[in-house]
Parts: structure tokens; C-alpha cells; sequence
């Protein structure tokens, strides 16, 4: 998994442009950066930067949830 989102994050361009093609069936979110106000507020090293720490949160977020239960489930079994 850990192997998968770092192919994801070194393909990052790729990555977008496919998860925006599966989930919008049309082409509004193609933008020039020249006009498109969006694309000058948020540009895509935004997105990146978000895109990595939502999976730092969520796993760091699974690593805890498993040290609770592994926690829990050794001082009550």
C-alpha cells in the first residue's frame, strides 16, 4: 500500500489527470492557468501538498488505530 500511494505521489500529474477522467464525466475541470481563477488560487502543488497529507493523516491515523487495538487486545486476552 505504502509502495502504491508513493507511485502515486511521483506520478502525481498522471494520478490527477486519471482520477478527475473516472470521476467527472465531463471536461469543466480542464482549466487555463492564464484565465481560470481557480487554477491561480489553488495550483497543482496545492493539491499535492494536500494529497500528501491526507495520507500522512490517515496513516498515521491507521498506525495508531492498530497500536490501540493491539494495545487493548494484549492487556485483555
Amino acid at each position: 500500500m505504502i509502495v502504491f500511494f508513493l507511485l502515486l505521489g511521483v506520478f502525481f500529474d498522471y494520478s490527477f489527470a486519471l482520477f478527475h477522467r473516472l470521476f467527472f464525466s465531463n471536461n469543466y475541470w480542464l482549466m487555463d492557468p492564464a484565465v481560470d481563477k481557480l487554477v491561480q488560487l489553488y495550483p497543482e502543488a496545492f493539491f499535492q501538498n494536500i494529497f500528501f497529507c491526507i495520507i500522512l493523516v490517515a496513516f498515521l491515523v491507521s498506525g495508531f488505530m492498530f497500536w490501540l487495538s493491539w494495545h487493548v487486545q494484549k492487556k485483555y486476552l
